[in-house]
This record gives C-alpha cells, sequence and structure tokens, in this order.
C-alpha cells in the first residue's frame, strides 16, 4: 500500500493522480486510507505520532489496524491512553503498514 503513495507523491500531474486513482478505483483499502487521511470530519485528536519499534511486525493487518483506529477518531480512548493505543497499533503493523497509518 505504500507503494501506492510512494507513485501517487513522486508524480505532481493532476493526470497522473486521475488516471491512478481510475486504475485502483475497486481498491476498498486503499479508498479506506483516503478517506480517513482527507475527511475533514474524521479526526484522530494526536498532534505527533508517538515514537514505536516494531515489536511484533505483521501480528496486525493494515485493514485490522484503520478499523482499530476508530477507537481513536470515536473518543473511546483519549490522552496517554489514546497515544499509547496509536503506538500499539504501530508496533504491531508491518514497517510499511505504519508509514501508510503514519500518512492517514
Amino acid at each position: 500500500m505504500n507503494e501506492l503513495f510512494e507513485q501517487l507523491a513522486a508524480n505532481s500531474s493532476r493526470n497522473f493522480k486521475i488516471a491512478f486513482l481510475t486504475t485502483h478505483k475497486d481498491n476498498k483499502l486503499l479508498q479506506e486510507v483516503i478517506r480517513l487521511a482527507l475527511d475533514p470530519f474524521t479526526q484522530f485528536y494526536i498532534r505527533k505520532i508517538p515514537s514505536y519499534s516494531s515489536l511484533n511486525p505483521s501480528s496486525l493487518t493494515l485493514a485490522n489496524a484503520l478499523s482499530e483506529l476508530s477507537a481513536l477518531s470515536s473518543r473511546q480512548v483519549t490522552g496517554h491512553a489514546g497515544i499509547a493505543h496509536l503506538k500499539s497499533i504501530l508496533e504491531r503493523c508491518t514497517s510499511t503498514d505504519a508509514k501508510v497509518i503514519e500518512r492517514s
């Protein structure tokens, strides 16, 4: 997934981005990542990404990690508990999936 974002970031052409997104229009995971990143009504209420290290990478898929972020946006966990929750999510993802979450 991170490779897709790298391709989008590498080319600033609007036509390229439209063509790229059109070819990936059936990718539901990409749609969800873009929605979480761009929807002004979805907030995670954390100003800074906490430092983390991959303790158990790939124990959490990107789709599951994105669904766990809902606890932050719905304010089920806040403050220090919210930061710890985000850190836990990032530590259980692969490094490329963690970068995708950081971009969201």
